[in-house]
């Protein structure tokens, strides 16, 4: 009787635990042409149980670079690098597998000197995914901006920076979500800019480039992804 009892403990241990594990309130911001020539990426979300194996994370072809974003006992922060993994023509990263908060930023290789910028992503987790939140900035000096994803939310902001939000309720481990847009590069004004620096146009003929609305935690975290 109690072997039976034993058994239907492992039967139901086995049968709810792959519903246990997996990510929550996963948050990925894209902001194209930041602060640099490329793309940056900002990826928040949690575990909800400790694993005893690493999930994995998918990483746009362009990344370049990853960095685990960890925070030491005097609370400073501190980015740690973070190998990135090449698997079935994918690149990818893993994720913690103790149970909490964790976030990285990804950078990708700088665009190419040309106008016409293209970024394909193709989000996969290894995982579940309760729900996840996907912001798209639309970059300043951008002209003709195409997003090729439907149901989004756009909001623009007082600071006149815009952004495109998209939100999944679910999504199935291994199942994608993918991301397209395209734009061209407003030449005349990055030359007006270039032009206002040199001190030849007067600072009122010139529009500065607004300051971006807060990110979630990402505040601090800007001042340090020009790396």
């Amino acid at each position: 009787m109690i072997f039976q009892k034993f058994k239907q403990i492992i039967f139901l241990t086995i049968c709810i635990l792959p519903f246990l594990r997996g990510i929550d309130n996963a948050r990925i911001s894209i902001m194209p042409e930041y602060n640099y020539g490329g793309v940056t990426i900002l990826f928040q979300a949690e575990n909800k149980v400790s694993l005893n194996d690493s999930s994995l994370f998918s990483l746009p072809n362009t990344a370049d670079s990853v960095f685990r974003i960890l925070y030491n006992q005097s609370n400073v922060m501190e980015l740690k690098r973070k190998p990135i993994i090449s698997l079935n023509d994918n690149k990818w990263i893993t994720l913690p597998a103790d149970s909490g908060v964790f976030a990285f930023m990804i950078k990708t290789q700088v665009f190419k000197e040309n106008i016409k910028r293209e970024f394909k992503y193709d989000i996969i987790f290894t995982d579940n995914v309760s729900n996840l939140s996907v912001e798209v900035q639309k970059p300043f000096k951008a002209k003709n901006f195409l997003l090729l994803n439907k149901d989004f939310k756009f909001e623009k902001n007082n600071n006149g920076s815009s952004s495109y939000f998209f939100y999944f309720d679910f999504i199935k481990k291994g199942n994608g979500k993918k991301i397209f847009f395209e734009y061209n590069k407003d030449l005349d004004l990055e030359k007006n800019k270039q032009k206002d620096v040199g001190g030849i146009s007067n600072e009122n003929d010139v529009n500065e480039e607004p300051l971006r609305h807060k990110l979630y935690i990402w505040e601090p975290i800007i001042a340090l992804s020009i790396l």
